[in-house]
């Protein structure tokens, strides 16, 4: 596994601690929602780790359909 995941995965209890955080503005509106769904998306793919590899290997696909185009 790569640096970053042994990394993230390590920050696993601090994620989860995210999926629950709250911020209300002045005027009563969630500020949070981002925070918690980005927080739940990351979670569900550091635990899976199928879905996690088959990523990795599509990004350098992606990359250089990207760059071919520039």
């Amino acid at each position: 596994m790569w640096l970053g995941g042994r990394w993230a995965r390590q920050k696993m209890p601090q994620l989860e601690q995210l999926e629950q955080f709250e911020f209300v503005d002045e005027a009563q509106v969630d500020r949070g929602i981002n925070v918690r769904v980005k927080s739940k998306a990351l979670l569900s793919l550091l635990r899976d780790e199928h879905r996690l590899h088959d990523l990795r290997q599509a990004k350098p696909k992606t990359y250089w359909a990207i760059s071919a185009t520039d």
